[in-house]
């Protein structure tokens, strides 16, 4: 083999390493393949050398052009043309048959489609080519949409414990237990998501649920309090926050939350019927108000600028 050949694999071993495991497999091969070149004629030494170079070279050149696809099929599936992804991962998938990400993309697209079986197929088979925590918490969740809530918890605690430093399969776990009324697990799994990272809304609104849900008022407003913190402007927490001070019979506080989610309801059908709902709360609330306050006031009318 001349210096040039023997360069040439080095540089070849080299962009392998920086890709992926199944190509330093390759090279594995190449090697095996050229062992006993000296024993191999000079042209079929050749003839075999330039083989197995244009089969390194495809392969990687078919990985770069399937992580392509799968950039674009992301691209598809959050814009929700959802027809376009599939084709894309699914031509990745062609390219490039080890790679995990493509047949995961293609799973979330077929789970927004309530294609579930094609879904779960295709999370199994992200799970064989990389079984990370990653993988078992796509399919833990992809279950627990799917209602398969025994599943979900199976994978999720096999998510947990491949990326126990990570906080979505606790939050997702948490979920689960939470709709098998197992409020005692939730709420010790969303407060593991919060702590591992106190900046995730989605955990502490999930948190804030669970207390919510067990009346635990005074709780719920300090998980509430901490998601309008992260953003002033969510809706959701702002309504529930609202409802949380209405039941302690804090209406001034209450009446200031259902006044900013008014102010933030979308134009749209759903946003408006919302707008109405939250509405009545706030008349509601300011009945209540009125009535504690008539209590504290001799005179009417010195109540009357709390109700404004």
């Amino acid at each position: 083999m001349t210096i040039i050949e023997k360069q040439m694999i080095e540089n070849l071993k080299k962009k392998a390493q920086e890709s992926k495991s199944k190509n330093e497999s390759l090279l594995r091969d190449l090697k095996d393949q050229l062992k006993n070149i000296e024993n191999i004629p000079i042209t079929e030494q050749q003839k075999s050398f330039d083989i197995a170079i244009q089969e390194i070279e495809q392969e990687l050149n078919n990985t770069e052009k399937a992580e392509e696809h799968v950039k674009k099929g992301r691209e598809y599936f959050n814009n929700q043309d959802f027809d376009k992804a599939i084709v894309e991962f699914t031509e990745a998938i062609r390219l490039d048959p080890t790679n995990s990400d493509s047949y995961i993309g293609r799973a979330d697209v077929y789970l927004m489609l309530n294609q579930n079986d094609k879904a779960i197929a295709d999370y199994t088979k992200g799970i064989e080519i990389n079984p990370s925590g990653y993988t078992y918490n796509k399919r833990g969740s992809a279950h627990y949409w799917m209602g398969n809530l025994d599943k979900s918890i199976i994978d999720l605690t096999e998510a947990i414990r491949l990326q126990p430093d990570s906080p979505f399969p606790y939050a997702n776990i948490g979920l689960t237990y939470a709709k098998m009324n197992n409020m005692g697990k939730a709420m010790e799994n969303f407060q593991k998501a919060v702590s591992l990272d106190p900046k995730n809304t989605i955990g502490h609104t999930n948190l804030a649920q669970v207390y919510f849900e067990k009346k635990e008022f005074l709780l719920a407003i300090e998980s509430f309090d901490k998601v309008i913190e992260l953003n002033e402007n969510d809706s959701q927490a702002l309504y529930f926050r609202g409802v949380c001070h209405r039941e302690l019979k804090n209406c001034e506080s209450a009446i200031e939350d259902f006044k900013k989610v008014i102010e933030l309801c979308p134009n749209n059908e759903e946003g408006q019927s919302f707008k109405k709902h939250v509405q009545w709360c706030l008349e509601n609330t300011r009945e209540v108000l009125k009535s504690i306050l008539i209590l504290e006031f001799k005179n009417p009318e010195d109540y009357k600028k709390w109700l404004m």
